[in-house]
């Protein structure tokens, strides 16, 4: 296309599967996130209140981690489907 993009939209499709596969990238680094280990240490914190503070912290953190998860997971498989949609479109009009 004269525009570099596809079918006027002024995107290549390559783009926007090179962006879905760094979204996924991220997602490997914080894969292995794993806070339950944190706040099932207990005794190891000395007080009930650390304890408490800290199970709060993990039990945040790994609904955090898992929206992040579920957020990326979805803008990765859009932009994905987009891409298609564009070869779609290019194929039609050729």
């Amino acid at each position: 296309m004269p525009d570099g993009g596809s079918a006027g939209f002024g995107v290549l499709p390559t783009d926007l599967r090179s962006a879905a596969t760094s979204i996924a990238a991220v997602l490997e680094g914080v894969s292995g996130l794993d806070p339950n280990g944190l706040g099932d240490a207990g005794p190891a914190y000395g007080h009930s209140g650390l304890h408490a503070a800290m199970t709060q912290f993990c039990a945040g953190m790994r609904e955090t981690v898992e929206g992040l998860h579920r957020s990326a997971a979805a803008c990765h498989d859009n932009l994905h489907a987009t891409a298609n949609r564009y070869v779609d479109v290019d194929d039609r009009q050729m």
